[in-house]
């Protein structure tokens, strides 16, 4: 089920390793927030006020974050994206300024090999 935290004030909330995925935080106020080490994958944190957040390896992975304010002043160290997130405008070309780590998606490669490891062991 989706969390609906929509317009929601959450200064100096704390969400460390909370599982958010799929939550709703459109514009909600963040300053000051704690989500370190916490799941925001398929999230959408759009038009939401992150000064002062702290996102310390946060997955941002599917995340959406149109029109972020004050995403140069949040804590991104280890969060990690992949190609499917969306940014605030500017903020795509920080990321390794801000020590992001971006997660590519698994090959189609890499899948079968895991597929053809899994099936061989079970036969032993």
């Amino acid at each position: 089920e989706e969390t609906n935290l929509m317009f929601a004030h959450l200064t100096g909330s704390n969400f460390a390793h909370s599982f958010l995925t799929s939550a709703n935080l459109f514009n909600a106020v963040l300053s000051e927030a704690n989500f370190s080490f916490s799941d925001l994958s398929y999230a959408d944190l759009s038009f939401t006020n992150v000064y002062g957040a702290n996102l310390f390896s946060a997955n941002l992975t599917d995340a959406n974050l149109t029109g972020m304010e004050n995403w140069g002043k949040a804590f991104w160290m280890g969060a990690t994206y992949n190609q499917n997130t969306i940014f605030p405008a500017g903020m795509e070309s920080e990321l390794d300024y801000f020590g992001m780590i971006f997660v590519p998606a698994p090959s189609a490669l890499a899948l079968l090999s895991i597929a053809a490891f899994t099936t061989r062991r079970r036969r032993s």
